[in-house]
């Protein structure tokens, strides 16, 4: 005879819940006393675990391991579900919308630096100073910057942004 043990004994030696080794002695799970009339029910353990292990062909690191794999179920769904919902709230965002938006914003910063040179020339021919040239070219710059952001800032910032633009533009035309 291996180690006696009580239900409680068994239970955490087994790793199962109170309800399981119910439905195993209810199948037949062996025991050394029954108990009652006072008398605590005792188990010999290395028959019990020998008797699940014929049974189920399970040992307790198989039970232990699928409620590992039940709990990661758990929290998998928990943080989709968290996900799910800070989505509809619109606090995060598919990474495929970033990636499209990046490539847009990519694509007009490019656009806008290689026209630069080109707008730039005109206006900076005939200048005589650095600083007259350097003057023109640090405001194309901005009017680029102010143009690509635009799209991401906030409405009462975009009108002061817009209203620079319009006196850059109009100091440049006169």
């Amino acid at each position: 005879m291996g180690t006696i043990v009580d239900r409680n004994q068994l239970v955490e030696e087994m790793q199962i819940g109170h309800s399981t080794l119910t439905k195993y002695i209810s199948q037949g799970l062996p025991y050394v006393d029954r108990g009652g009339s006072g008398r605590l029910a005792t188990f010999d353990l290395e028959a019990c675990k020998q008797w699940r292990q014929e049974r189920y062909g399970k040992t307790a690191d198989d039970d232990e391991s699928m409620q590992q794999a039940r709990l990661r179920k758990l929290q998998a769904e928990a943080s989709l579900a968290e996900l799910e919902l800070q989505k509809s709230h619109g606090q995060v965002i598919p990474i495929e919308d970033v990636a499209e938006e990046l490539a847009d914003l990519f694509s007009k910063i490019k656009s806008q630096l290689l026209a630069l040179p080109v707008i730039t020339a005109g206006l900076v021919y005939g200048k005589e100073t650095v600083r007259e040239i350097q003057a023109i070219i640090d405001e194309q710059i901005r009017i680029v910057l102010i143009e690509l952001s635009s799209k991401y800032i906030k409405e009462e910032e975009q009108e002061k942004e817009d209203e620079l633009t319009r006196d850059i533009k109009q100091e440049l035309s006169q």
